[in-house]
């Protein structure tokens, strides 16, 4: 594999040389989960393998959304978040995440080159706060019993103080998530399992701030 520069506003460049296996090429949310209990680095990492000059566009719009991730992690930009019976959380993605971007060559003809955005970290929501009205839960589980989510999507995005979020320390999970050129722009196209469940299925941008840097991390122009 190639090695290529760091992208990170904050983090020293320093070049890297790992092997990862290719994803399959995203046709929907597919893919498989894995979970890492290796502290993250605070770098954010490009990496590529089997580029070449035929990908121009990819392997630009991978380098930008290396920044654009690694942007929503330390700014705390929130996202709604569809819970049960048609209640709502606020999500976003903690401070402590590190990423890396690779470009993939396929045997696609439609998607020749797939840009792989992998996170590791976790995503946080304040869903069990205090002044949560939704649904009642009672799983028996560790999460004491209680209500969770909001019944309204102002009254989620309303309690963002870091008291509202449930801060978990307990592992770091491995997100990946799939990039495809489509009409000159990297479209979000699938991740892998976990990427799938704590973002794609319920995610909506729907009440972003404006300003917000979610609409270009699930689709952002490069050509």
């Amino acid at each position: 594999m190639a090695e290529a520069k760091e992208v990170s506003a904050n983090a020293e460049a320093r070049p890297i040389a790992t092997e990862r296996n290719s994803p399959p090429v995203p046709q929907s949310r597919v893919g498989s989960g894995e979970s890492s209990h290796s502290q993250p680095s605070s770098a954010t990492q490009v990496v590529t393998s089997n580029a070449d000059s035929s990908g121009p566009a990819v392997k630009e719009g991978v380098a930008a959304l290396a920044g654009i991730w690694s942007k929503l992690a330390g700014s705390g930009d929130v996202f709604l978040w569809r819970c049960a019976n048609n209640t709502f959380a606020a999500m976003k993605l903690q401070s402590d995440a590190s990423v890396s971007v690779d470009v993939r060559r396929t045997d696609s003809l439609m998607n020749p080159y797939i840009g792989v955005v992998y996170i590791q970290g976790r995503f946080v929501s304040n869903a069990a706060s205090s002044s949560a009205n939704g649904f009642y839960q009672n799983d028996g589980g560790l999460v004491p019993a209680g209500n969770r989510c909001f019944t309204t999507q102002e009254q989620a995005l309303a309690h963002l103080s870091e008291a509202d979020f449930a801060q978990d320390e307990s592992r770091i999970l491995s997100f990946e998530a799939y990039y495809t050129l489509k009409d000159g722009n990297l479209v979000l196209s699938g991740g892998n399992t976990v990427f799938q469940n704590a973002f794609l299925s319920n995610f909506t941008l729907t009440g972003t701030a404006a300003g917000s840097l979610w609409p270009d991390a699930v689709s952002m122009k490069v050509q």
